[in-house]
Order: structure tokens, then C-alpha cells, then sequence
């Protein structure tokens, strides 16, 4: 499983957006994954820009767009050998139902406004470059609290 299997589902569901959207939404789903079913949904972490959480390996499917389309992720054989479940699916749909009429604005200023972000950014300035790690255990615990899709805390299995 990939963060490119993710973001390649937002785009089925959402249609053509920008990067720095597909991005927070792809860090949305991890966020509801560790959260309600205590489960990554994927291996690759997200880096704490100044704009917000950025998985490096999703910007390098895209680099130098602005503007990415359903269909332009091409998935590699492993990604493709290893397709997302039903119950991820599921888990990445609520995700895009619920954050849907956001912007890539939208989700930037609500996501900096978020403890493991902000605690990953801790020794640099606001306006600085980071490439600090947003760990896991911060996100489960903060969105555990604070879910992103609300009353879907805790799910029996991934």
C-alpha cells in the first residue's frame, strides 16, 4: 500500500484538484485511519512544510504541477500488486465526502492550526523551510480527540 493508492482514490472521487489539496487530503485519510482503526494506511510519513503536512513521495509523482487530474497518478507494479481493501475504500471515501467543498486553502489553514503539525515545526519559525517527520502517534492521538470524520472513532478492523 501507497500513499499513491490513496491519492490516486481522492482523485477518483473528487476529480482534477490542486496539489497542495490532494496532499492534505491524502494526509486526512492517514489522520482517519490512525484514529478509528489504529492502522496506517500506508508506510510513507508526511514532512511538515510551512504550507502544511507533504508526503515527499507523492510530490515526486507530481513534480512541477500545480494542478493534478484523475488518471495522471501512474501507480508502479507493487502499487498496483497491492490494491486498497474495501474497508480503506471506505475509510478514504468518508474522508472526501466530508472534507469535499475544501479547498486546498481551506484545508492548509485548518491544518496548521493542528497540534502534530505544529509540534513537528516546534524549533522553526513560521515562515521557515522543515522537513521534520509528523509522527504517527501524534496524529492518532490528536484526531482520535479531534476526528476528522466525526462519530467514526474506532473501527474493529482496517
Amino acid at each position: 500500500m501507497s500513499v499513491v493508492n490513496v491519492a490516486d482514490r481522492i482523485l477518483d472521487n473528487l476529480g482534477t484538484m490542486t496539489t497542495m489539496r490532494l496532499q492534505k487530503l491524502a494526509y486526512y485519510a492517514q489522520a482517519h485511519s490512525l484514529a478509528s482503526t489504529n492502522k496506517t494506511l500506508f508506510d510513507e510519513n508526511f514532512e511538515a512544510w510551512k504550507n502544511g503536512p507533504v508526503s515527499i513521495e507523492l510530490l515526486n509523482r507530481y513534480r512541477d504541477k500545480i494542478i493534478i487530474h484523475k488518471g495522471c497518478l501512474i501507480l508502479s507494479l507493487n502499487e498496483r500488486k497491492n490494491p486498497l481493501n474495501q474497508n480503506q475504500l471506505d475509510l478514504i471515501d468518508e474522508v472526501c465526502d466530508i472534507l469535499k467543498d475544501c479547498s486546498g486553502f481551506d484545508l492548509y489553514k485548518r491544518v496548521t492550526k493542528e497540534t502534530p503539525w505544529r509540534i513537528a515545526r516546534i524549533p522553526y519559525r513560521e515562515d521557515q523551510f522543515c522537513e521534520e517527520i509528523i509522527l504517527n502517534g501524534y496524529i492518532r492521538t490528536f484526531y482520535t480527540y479531534n476526528p476528522v470524520v466525526p462519530g467514526k472513532q474506532k473501527r474493529t478492523r482496517h
